[in-house]
């Protein structure tokens, strides 16, 4: 064990040399201070959230919904500490249409790539980037119009 501001701490488990901003599944942990179990507490075997218990799940669905570039898997919120799989889609891009920003997808090398009706990212025969819809208009699946200005986004965190 390593000392900070000379008190004894644990090692990170973070793997060295990886960039947690890639696309992924992580299993992430977050526990209360000295470990105090402000979320609720166990009765016969099942969790009964505490008032700060219930914020906590509401904030914790609310990430992805703030978020559109991550999804939620299994979660579950203990006494002192929750647990949950983020599922990050950082290598994915977004359009922003009407300030509404919308996932299109993972870029695609064909239209055969993505189920019909389904929004795509590729470029096309003339080196561009297209964002269209397998078998159907981009304009009607975005809601966009003639005029509008339409926002591309690639990459971390859809900036």
């Amino acid at each position: 064990m390593t000392k900070y501001k000379n008190r004894y701490r644990a090692e990170t488990t973070r793997l060295k040399g990886w960039d947690y901003t890639t696309a992924g599944w992580y299993f992430v942990t977050i526990c209360t201070r000295n470990r105090k179990p402000y979320f609720g507490e166990i009765l016969d075997d099942e969790m009964h959230l505490s008032s700060i218990g219930k914020i906590l799940a509401d904030e914790w669905q609310e990430t992805a919904l703030m978020r559109p570039y991550i999804s939620l898997d299994e979660w579950v919120i203990m006494p002192n500490h929750i647990h949950g799989i983020i599922i990050s889609h950082n290598d994915e891009v977004f359009i922003k249409v009407k300030n509404e920003l919308a996932l299109v997808g993972r870029m695609s090398h064909t239209y055969a790539e993505v189920h019909q009706g389904e929004p795509l990212a590729l470029i096309g025969s003339r080196n561009t980037l297209e964002i269209a819809v397998n078998r159907g208009s981009a304009c009607e699946y975005y809601d966009a119009s003639n005029g509008d200005e339409i926002l591309i986004l690639k990459g971390k965190r859809g900036q």
